[in-house]
């Protein structure tokens, strides 16, 4: 029988590009994901396709033992939101 985990996804978009990474309770890196961005003015849906982008790169088994999403700018934690 498989141990479920609880993973955390922690994003951070920059001024180039945004990227991902899933760690454990033990800070352990399980997955990473990146997007660069492309010279453009429209930040609104670059941001969306590239929160859709890295959410797709996780693997879909490390997905659903997802508990919680932290938004990074600048290194600083600016949302958390549990699932």
């Amino acid at each position: 029988m498989k141990q479920n985990m609880n993973l955390y996804i922690g994003i951070d978009f920059g001024t180039s590009g945004a990227r991902a990474v899933v760690v454990d309770v033990a800070t352990t890196i399980k997955a990473e994901a990146r997007y660069p961005f492309e010279l453009a003015v429209d930040w609104v849906t670059i941001w969306r396709d590239a929160l859709f982008s890295l959410l797709q790169q996780i693997p879909r088994e490390l997905r659903r033992e997802v508990r919680a999403i932290a938004r990074f700018q600048q290194r600083i934690i600016i949302q958390l939101t549990f699932l």
